[in-house]
Order: C-alpha cells, then structure tokens, then sequence
C-alpha cells in the first residue's frame, strides 16, 4: 500500500535499544507499566537484567544455601513444583496434608536448599483439608527469624476475587504491615511479591481477567515504596500469545517468573 502526503520520502532511524541500559536486579526497584516483552518466547525484562538458565547446575549454584517460604494460592504453589521438578528435590510428606494446600516442604541436601509451600488462610476454594494447616499469611511471616539466606514469596488474588475489594484491601494491608516488621528485624530477608496473571475465568463473576485485575491494582498499591521485588506475572502471562489463558500459567510461563525471581536472588 502506498502512502500519499508529503515528504515523499520517509527516513527512518535505528532507535535507542531498549535492553541496552538496564539496572542489575535488586529489591526496591520500580515496575514500568510495560514492564517487558517476549522475543522468541524468552521474557526480556525492562525493570532490570533478568537471569536465564540452561542447565540444572545454574539453577543449583543461584539458589544454593536458600531457604524459601513460598505463601498463597496455587499459582505461587506453581512455583514449589517446578522448582522441586527442575532441582529434583526430595519431598518431605507432612502427616494430615494434601498437596492442594501444604503445608509442602522439599530438599536438596547436597546444595542445602529448602523450598516451603503454605496456602494461605480463608476465604479458599479448595478440597478438604485440615483447618490446623490454615494460618494467615500475616501470622506466618510474625513468626519468621528471617536473615541473608530467607526468601519469601507471596501472592494473593485468585481465592478473593468473588469478594469486595475491601475485604481483600484489609487482607493485603495486614500482610504488608507483617512485611514492614519483618524487614525491621531482618532488613537482608528477600521479599518477593508475584502478581496475578491472566486467567480467563469461565465464570466472570467468580474469577476472570477484570476481576483479578481490579485486586492486582489494589496489591500493586499497597506495596508501592516498599523495598520488595515484584514479579510482574500480569505482564508476563499478558504478553504471550501462543498459549490460552488459564489461571494456572504453562510450564515455560512459569518457569520464567521463577528465572526473574532468581534475578534477584543472584543479580547478574
């Protein structure tokens, strides 16, 4: 097609590489609403240099003496099973549980890495399982020493999107007034907030894509200043094209929101 007008000739010019001045990876840094994009299905990061890994060695050495405590629904749950499937760790089983819920634990002691799962407490919508196992998010991170070698990861949204906003506002307002406490006491713990992603709900107004956005926002709020890491999982699952939306992410989605964890863990 043509294009009329003048000048006839249009020049157009080699522009400035997106990539090209990023900041090493490191707490407290802020999320541009674009916050990165997909090129050949591999995620650039525009926050910072993000970590891609192409062996089992290099997940190893990055997460090596790590503890992690991950807490929330089963999209962060997603996190603790891939890791556990790429480190091959061995699971602990703890009596009364379900794998739904956790609480899960798994090592590699050879690397004395440590990965925790604990869902989060009501409102839930999930099998049965043991009320003892339910505690809040705000009351598990009350009872953490914390220190360098702690990372705790934590995401809430897909369980309170059939709620007022307001009961999720009060829910995340008491998880970061725990957060402010723990960094008090143990400013070197790394702390790791994942956002929602996209997941295309079949019931709109159960979950779907509006209602998790509007709690997204509230989240996003609330931890704005705080000297945290957000994994922008909203973007990362928005921005791919060749998988359907679901509210659990495939396994190259996910595996890359742990690759953009790990950059923080071991900034490049």
């Amino acid at each position: 097609m043509s294009i009329s007008g003048f000048p006839s000739q249009l020049n157009v010019t080699k522009g400035r590489d997106p990539l090209g001045n990023r900041r090493r990876c490191v707490r407290g840094l802020v999320t541009p609403q674009i916050s990165g994009f997909y090129r050949n299905g591999v995620w650039k990061s525009l926050v910072c240099k993000n970590r891609h890994f192409s062996s089992q060695a290099g997940w190893q050495q990055c997460l090596k003496g790590k503890t992690l405590y991950l807490m929330g629904d089963s999209s962060i749950r997603q996190w603790w099973e891939h890791l556990v499937r790429i480190l091959e760790m061995k699971e602990t089983h703890i009596p009364d549980t379900i794998h739904a819920t956790g609480p899960l634990l798994a090592r590699d002691p050879v690397n004395k890495i440590t990965l925790n799962y604990r869902t989060h407490g009501p409102p839930r919508r999930c099998p049965f399982t043991r009320t003892f196992h339910l505690k809040y998010v705000a009351n598990i991170i009350d009872e953490m020493d914390g220190g360098p070698n702690d990372v705790v990861g934590i995401t809430l949204w897909a369980h309170f999107t059939s709620y007022p906003v307001e009961v999720y506002r009060k829910r995340i307002k008491a998880v970061r007034a725990a957060i402010e406490r723990l960094l008090h006491r143990s400013p070197e713990t790394l702390v790791v907030i994942k956002s929602a992603n996209t997941c295309n709900g079949n019931n709109e107004l159960i979950v779907g894509d509006w209602l998790a956005h509007k709690l997204d926002l509230i989240m996003r709020e609330m931890f704005r200043g705080m000297n945290v890491v957000l994994v922008d999982a909203w973007e990362m699952t928005s921005a791919q094209h060749w998988h359907r939306d679901t509210i659990h992410p495939a396994e190259d989605i996910v595996v890359q929101e742990l690759e953009f964890l790990c950059s923080f863990i071991c900034p490049l």
